[in-house]
């Protein structure tokens, strides 16, 4: 298959408003091992081609990120100036695919750390959730973890309180034992903010979770 012929698989060029075929893009791009034909998308990005279009390329990177994170590697960093963007499904198609490969790229996400921040404050729900998971991820390498735990807890200290639950439960998965204490002060602190009662019950058998937990 032509370069060219790749764009006309993406949705927008099918007309197709669903994430189908920028998904079957990438499954596709993966089956057939298709370094070149990953390049040549990924070159579309430095291009003329309408916001739309480099969407559609970014969300099709936020498939095979998922499924073949390895294969971005070497292309990483044409993806981070789109976390600058103005448009939300740019930057969050940008932040799912880079949280989909901390573990390849930890030291660029912590040079970028700052951006990252500030799109987890000003994002939609789906760029916060996966900048979240960012310093999770972060969190569990050990040369970043204290900076990326900091981090961390100061988002939750502030998360929406719909988010807060989510993120306490995924730190807890990956918790140190000596962490544990400043991450309870903070859900214990949040409670009386509280206002639903299923999100004051999901954070206080939480914080129940984490201090029976065997460390």
């Amino acid at each position: 298959m032509a370069n060219q012929d790749l764009l006309n698989l993406l949705s927008t060029a099918q007309g197709k408003a669903d994430q189908g075929p920028n998904r079957n893009l990438a499954e596709k791009l993966i089956s057939n091992q298709d370094q070149q034909g990953l390049a040549y998308l990924i070159s579309c990005l430095d291009r003329e081609a309408g916001i739309r279009i480099k969407t559609d390329i970014l969300l099709c990177l936020s498939h095979l990120s998922a499924l073949a994170p390895e294969m971005l590697v070497p292309h990483v960093n044409k993806v981070f100036p789109f976390l600058e963007s103005k448009h939300n499904r740019a930057v969050w198609a940008t932040m799912i695919t880079l949280s989909n490969m901390t573990s390849l790229i930890s030291d660029q996400l912590y040079a970028h750390l700052p951006l990252i921040v500030d799109r987890i404050e000003h994002g939609t729900v789906v760029t916060k959730d996966h900048g979240m998971v960012i310093l999770i991820g972060l969190y569990q390498i050990p040369v970043y973890r204290e900076d990326a735990f900091e981090l961390f807890c100061e988002q939750l200290i502030n998360a929406p309180d719909n988010q807060l639950g989510q993120y306490g439960e995924k730190i807890f998965e990956v918790l140190r034992a000596e962490d544990t204490p400043k991450v309870v002060g903070i859900l214990q602190q949040r409670l009386p903010e509280l206002v639903k009662d299923s999100h004051i019950h999901r954070i206080q058998k939480l914080i129940r979770r984490i201090q029976k937990f065997n460390f």
